[in-house]
C-alpha cells in the first residue's frame, strides 16, 4: 500500500519537506522502506541512488575542505611552520657561534 492511501499527496509533501538535514557537511543516510519502491519504474530507484552515492561522495569532500580550510587549521599550520624556522635559526645561530669561538 502506498503512502497515498492513507494521506494526501499535500501531506506527505508537506512531511517530507518537513525532514531537516542536521549538517551539509555531514551525510547522513536515507531511510525508507523497500516497499515504498513498489509502482515506481525502475530507472527512478537506480538515478537516485546514483545520486545519493554522488552528494555523499561530495559531502564527504566538503566536510575535508571545510576542515583544512578553518581559521584554526590555519593558525596551527602557520605556528608549526614559525616554530620550526625559529629552532633552525637557535641552530645555525649555535653553528655560527660555535664555528667563531674555533676560528678565534
Amino acid at each position: 500500500m502506498s503512502a497515498r492511501g492513507k494521506k494526501g499527496t499535500a501531506q506527505i509533501l508537506k512531511e517530507f519537506k518537513s525532514n531537516i538535514i542536521k549538517s551539509c557537511l555531514e551525510y547522513e543516510e536515507f531511510k525508507y522502506r523497500p516497499e515504498e519502491w513498489d509502482n515506481v519504474p525502475e530507472v527512478l530507484p537506480r538515478f537516485l541512488i546514483y545520486i545519493e552515492q554522488f552528494i555523499n561522495g561530495l559531502s564527504k569532500e566538503a566536510a575535508s575542505l571545510q576542515k583544512l580550510e578553518s581559521a584554526a587549521h590555519v593558525k596551527l599550520e602557520l605556528s608549526k611552520i614559525t616554530n620550526s624556522i625559529i629552532a633552525d635559526i637557535k641552530e645555525t645561530k649555535e653553528k655560527d657561534l660555535a664555528e667563531k669561538e674555533v676560528y678565534s
